[in-house]
């Protein structure tokens, strides 16, 4: 695994709870361009799809329920 950025694992975790591209990039002050290219950038670092990608919303791969737990067990937080 690539070393992560805090702004990557920010963006995720905004679409992650959101599902949404916009609802994310809306919360963060930042484009929907921008944040899907921080996503795609994080996807890179960890070499693995996070979100099976539709119209309407994103829904998360194992590999981002696999994340999550990592995140959360680095910050010492649980589910």
């Amino acid at each position: 695994m690539n070393e992560l950025k805090l702004r990557q694992l920010a963006a995720f975790l905004e679409v992650y709870h959101r599902r949404k591209i916009s609802l994310a990039a809306e919360r963060m002050h930042m484009t929907q361009s921008a944040v899907s290219i921080t996503v795609r950038q994080l996807e890179e670092a960890v070499g693995a799809q996070l979100f099976d990608r539709t119209t309407r919303t994103l829904l998360p791969t194992k590999a981002a329920l696999d994340l999550l737990r990592f995140v959360a067990g680095q910050a010492g937080v649980q589910k």
